[in-house]
């Protein structure tokens, strides 16, 4: 993608998310079914930082394009001496600080900056976190937009990430739609990616963990305790909405 059509796809985000950042939470998040998609995402990002033994207090972790904080508000709970939260959109963050407790006001920094371009030294931090951004640019575009990702994270930092599914089989529905709307209708952002399409999209990155997730009819027939089974057996777990994905440097 040229600076030109990557500085139009800046505009039209920033000025979408700080337009709808005051009613973000309300679409995504306030309901059962997406509080319980947070959660679930939330714990399985969790769960590979601590698999890699990043749920430390002196471990540095930034959480890119961070938005009103989904990930980054959590991550404070666990100890972290600082944890840097950075987002084109200034209002997302402002929605972010606004639901910071009290006594982890020192615990976490903001900073409104361009993800291709971060604010940081190289080789700066031991993990890093991104959230739902990916279904917003072009497959061919991950790996440029986690090249300075990779550039602050220290030899074998580990980044956790989410990516939607072209292959969601439990929803047949979505799946026609994706299939159509990426190979009929060839539409210029296909940000839902196939399982087998990772290792090219996530270079230079190696692939260390993959964990599928929303599965959303089965999470109110059978409960989270299935839809857990289901994330990560070999035989379902590529099936999901999305996965949540390890990556090592």
């Amino acid at each position: 993608m040229s600076t030109e059509a990557n500085s139009d796809l800046n505009k039209k985000y920033l000025e979408s998310y700080t337009e709808e950042a005051k009613r973000y939470d309300q679409h995504r998040w306030q309901n059962p079914k997406g509080l319980f998609a947070k959660n679930q995402r939330n714990k399985f990002f969790f769960e590979i930082l601590s698999k890699y033994g990043l749920i430390a207090p002196d471990k540095k972790i930034i959480d890119v394009a961070s938005g009103t904080g989904r990930v980054a508000l959590e991550l404070v709970t666990f100890g972290y001496k600082k944890v840097v939260a950075v987002d084109l959109t200034n209002a997302m963050l402002d929605v972010s600080r606004s639901k910071l407790p009290e006594q982890y006001k020192n615990n976490l920094d903001y900073h409104v900056a361009d993800m291709k371009k971060l604010p940081f030294e190289s080789n700066h931090f031991d993990g890093a976190t991104l959230g739902a951004f990916f279904y917003l640019i072009p497959l061919s575009e991950y790996s440029a937009y986690l090249a300075d990702v990779n550039r602050v994270l220290k030899k074998d930092g580990i980044l956790v990430c989410e990516v939607m599914n072209q292959l969601h089989v439990f929803n047949p529905i979505k799946l026609i739609g994706k299939f159509i709307h990426r190979h009929i209708k060839g539409k210029t952002i296909k940000s839902h990616a196939y399982p087998w399409e990772f290792k090219k999209i996530f270079a230079p990155f190696e692939i260390v963990e993959v964990i599928g997730t929303d599965f959303p009819g089965f999470f109110r027939i059978f409960g989270d305790g299935f839809v857990n089974f289901l994330s990560k057996s070999p035989l379902t777990k590529y099936f999901g909405g999305r996965f949540v994905v390890g990556l090592k440097k």
